[in-house]
């Protein structure tokens, strides 16, 4: 049963990394039209947003929320 639980949680854990960056550029994209026309970031889909945030910002944009995003499959156990 441990083996099965250490298992499960580096899945969650490796999911939690692999998709934080299309998190985090779904949250972008969903709060862009509540934000004032100057503050707005206008990605036209994800991928738009990733090179974007990936031009103005470096690599680190992407990673964002990691710990809280990763950590969270792993604390249901």
């Amino acid at each position: 049963m441990a083996e099965l639980t250490l298992c499960a949680s580096t899945a969650g854990l490796l999911g939690g990394v692999a998709g934080n960056p299309a998190d985090v550029v779904l949250v972008r994209m969903i709060s862009d039209p509540t934000k004032a026309a100057a503050d707005q970031l206008h990605y036209r889909n994800a991928a738009h947003g990733v090179y974007r945030m990936v031009g103005d910002e470096g690599v680190k944009s992407l990673f964002r929320g990691l710990v809280p995003n990763s950590v969270s499959p792993i604390a249901s156990f």
